[in-house]
């Protein structure tokens, strides 16, 4: 019998991968690139909260990976990631509309003892088109070119944005 430390740890770990145009953009050592990623539980905080920097590089599409666990009594999050495509991050800005940005929205319910894959693409038809007209409720999905719902559903062990519709996390 398998004791309570045998089980799965609650986390989502989000894997970032562009599209070959951008990942060639991201890739180039001479523009310094970094992305921003905000956690919280709701998208509203997400859109406000001080985001994390990491440096980002591009190779075979694949950007990187970060694991999130649950904040105590939180079952829900909500993820901002703003990437700076044509420009630097730090000049990404709300007031013209991410202008030379890539900016993709996820909200998800932790589920208890599964670690679940979040993809989430960066892809250059989205530079530019930060989905804010329905609040911050949506994300740019690259390969339809259109905003879709930012809220994700399990699926074969994953999640994945505007495929189910689930109870609404704000």
């Amino acid at each position: 019998m398998c004791a309570a430390s045998c089980l799965e740890p609650t986390q989502v770990r989000l894997v970032l991968m562009a599209d070959e145009s951008t990942c060639a953009q991201l890739a180039d050592p001479k523009a310094s690139r970094v992305a921003e990623i905000s956690v919280a539980p709701t998208p509203v905080e997400a859109e406000f909260i001080a985001p994390s920097s990491t440096g980002v590089g591009c190779s075979g599409g694949l950007i990187g990976d970060l694991v999130l666990v649950p904040a105590p009594d939180k079952t829900t999050a909500a993820v901002r990631v703003v990437v700076g495509v044509t420009k630097p991050t730090a000049e990404c800005k709300a007031a013209d509309n991410y202008a030379g940005c890539i900016v993709a929205r996820r909200r998800f319910t932790y589920t208890s003892h599964r670690s679940l894959s979040l993809p989430i693409h960066l892809g250059a038809s989205c530079v530019g088109n930060p989905c804010v007209e329905a609040g911050f409720g949506e994300t740019c999905e690259p390969r339809q070119s259109q905003c879709i719902s930012s809220l994700t559903a399990e699926n074969d062990g994953g999640l994945e944005p505007g495929k189910v519709q689930a109870p609404d996390v704000r």
